[in-house]
């Protein structure tokens, strides 16, 4: 009878426990999501494609590391006004060596996003690029607040010269002004025993739109063909492509060149949100560049 009492009592408590942890990851949760939806009201964007999913570089050389800032949510919706940041970057693990960012000696860096307006297209093929807000107007397209994104990198470098391999940087970039927003993101580097290279494709989703990145670990420019069902998902019309074909309408494929041991990557939305987009439904091979 004793030890039943007990097991109950120890039931009760880690009962109280596990509520107490729920309750303080679920408040943490829902503030943050009061305090972003708050952000967007002012019409504050600060975002990172290069953060938004933990990255691995598997033909890291020892150079630098870009990864991107934006003041935006889309090509179509941007901050309207001037964004300071820091960003930190760190070493994890015991490491013998550090982190420098955008050619500095230091592992923190302050920057800004310039808020700016220029002539968007979004009816037809023109370059619309220079022209100014009276140009742009009278030719019926759209004089707005662009996106602005700035491409930091960082540096890893060893003590003493000594070569580091499959390491843990740490990314924090933090807006200070006018708001306070955090980012932050593990990227692995590890050095390729490949030298030959590939040409790889990474397709993630998210609930208002997906993202393929496209990677070349070659030593050498690579062409590629991208295909895919328009039926079931379609590419972001204010992407930069140069060259593509259509069916029924809409792109349905893009062809593009690669520079080595760099990457590029397309914005996608589902035609149908409620169902799934695999990564083995697109169609990506080489072919050869123009």
């Amino acid at each position: 009878m004793k030890n039943r009492k007990k097991l109950i009592i120890l039931v009760i408590i880690l009962s109280f426990i596990l509520m107490i942890s729920y309750g303080v990851s679920y408040a943490r949760y829902a503030s943050n999501s009061i305090w972003n939806y708050y952000l967007e009201s002012k019409g504050f964007y600060f975002t990172s494609n290069t953060l938004e999913h933990k990255k691995v570089v598997n033909d890291w050389d020892g150079s630098r590391v870009y990864f991107d800032v934006r003041n935006s949510v889309n090509s179509y919706i941007a901050t309207e006004y001037d964004i300071e940041y820091e960003v930190t970057c760190n070493i994890k693990g015991d490491v013998n060596g550090k982190c420098l960012i955008n050619g500095t000696s230091e592992n923190v860096y302050e920057g800004t996003l310039s808020s700016f307006e220029g002539c968007v297209n979004l009816k037809d093929e023109v370059d619309v690029s220079s022209y100014n807000k009276e140009t742009c107007n009278s030719e019926g397209y759209s004089y707005r607040v662009k996106e602005s994104v700035a491409n930091n990198y960082f540096e890893v470098v060893g003590n003493d010269g000594e070569e580091l391999n499959n390491i843990t940087v740490e990314i924090i970039v933090k807006s200070v002004k006018p708001y306070t927003r955090t980012l932050k993101n593990d990227i692995i580097l590890s050095r390729s025993l490949d030298e030959t290279g590939s040409l790889n494709l990474i397709y993630n989703e998210y609930s208002d739109y997906s993202r393929v990145v496209i990677s070349n670990s070659y030593s050498e420019k690579k062409c590629v063909k991208l295909s895919f069902d328009n039926s079931k998902i379609r590419i972001d019309n204010d992407s930069n492509v140069i060259s593509y074909g259509t069916s029924d309408g809409y792109i349905n494929s893009v062809s593009l060149g690669i520079n080595s041991k760099s990457n590029i990557n397309y914005l996608f939305y589902r035609v149908d949100k409620t169902k799934e987009f695999k990564e083995d439904e697109f169609s990506l091979v080489e072919i050869e560049c123009q």
